[in-house]
């Protein structure tokens, strides 16, 4: 698999764990 296609999935992966962590944490506090 080419790092060009690979590179935006671990992007949109490493955006989604962080958005699903702010998340959590806002509805925490």
């Amino acid at each position: 698999m080419p790092a060009g296609s690979l590179s935006p999935i671990l992007v949109q992966r490493l955006a989604a764990a962080v958005a699903s962590q702010a998340a959590s944490v806002g509805a925490g506090a």
